[in-house]
């Protein structure tokens, strides 16, 4: 599973912007779409048999990874430079945390 490219650029530019040994601040309502969109894609992998992991860029992977680690149940975090050249990944599922109310 990947992140939108727009959503992956926000968190990119959020850490960019925080100052380092602070907490990263996400707007509260982007933070729940975030975690809410993360547990409902792990669950439709799971689901259709996959194990649930989020590749993103290696610049959010750290941060993201710890701030999904108590909010998604059983989802591995990895960047696009942790996967081997020889591995083929196949996206099946894209997170989106826009409000669709």
């Amino acid at each position: 599973m990947t992140l939108e490219p727009g959503l992956e650029q926000l968190l990119h530019n959020v850490l960019q912007q925080s100052q380092p040994g602070q907490p990263v601040v996400l707007e509260p309502s982007l933070a729940e779409n975030l975690f809410n969109a993360l547990r409902m894609g792990a669950r439709a992998m799971e689901d259709e048999g996959h194990a649930a992991v989020l590749v993103v860029s290696p610049l959010i992977r750290s941060w993201l990874s710890k701030a999904v680690r108590f909010r998604v149940s059983d989802l591995t975090v990895l960047s696009y430079s942790e996967i081997p050249d020889d591995q083929a990944v196949k996206v099946i599922h894209t997170v989106n945390a826009t409000n669709r109310s």
